[in-house]
């Protein structure tokens, strides 16, 4: 007889939901509140006017495409600035890769965007 066991995250990520949203983690869920209370933050250089999740970004290269990166967060702060926040727990090979990648081709051409890496 098989039994199907459902794994969880091999990263010990706990799956949670936040305004009817599933995030891939508790930590991604929490920043997603963080970000809700600076849309009343006080100071306007901190304030955030709006923020989407799971912002699809395909890298390519000479016109072949090599993979679709998913950042956590675009935000937008109050002075029209834009950031793309990643919320990681644990660093892998995987998000090593494509954060080079990302260094290498996406944010070249777009220098307006910020990177930030949030621990």
């Amino acid at each position: 007889m098989t039994y199907l066991v459902k794994r969880g995250n091999k990263y010990g990520a706990k799956s949670t939901i936040y305004k009817g949203e599933a995030y891939h983690s508790k930590k991604e869920a929490g920043y997603a509140r963080t970000l809700d209370l600076l849309k009343n933050a006080s100071d306007p250089s901190e304030r955030v006017k709006s923020w989407e999740r799971q912002v699809k970004i395909s890298i390519d290269i000479n016109g072949h495409h090599i993979c679709n990166y998913y950042c956590d967060f675009l935000v937008t702060f109050s002075d029209d600035h834009q950031e793309l926040h990643e919320v990681k727990g644990f660093r892998n090979e995987i998000f090593r890769l494509k954060l080079l990648l990302l260094e290498a081709v996406y944010l070249p051409e777009h220098p307006e965007l910020e990177y930030v890496i949030i621990t």
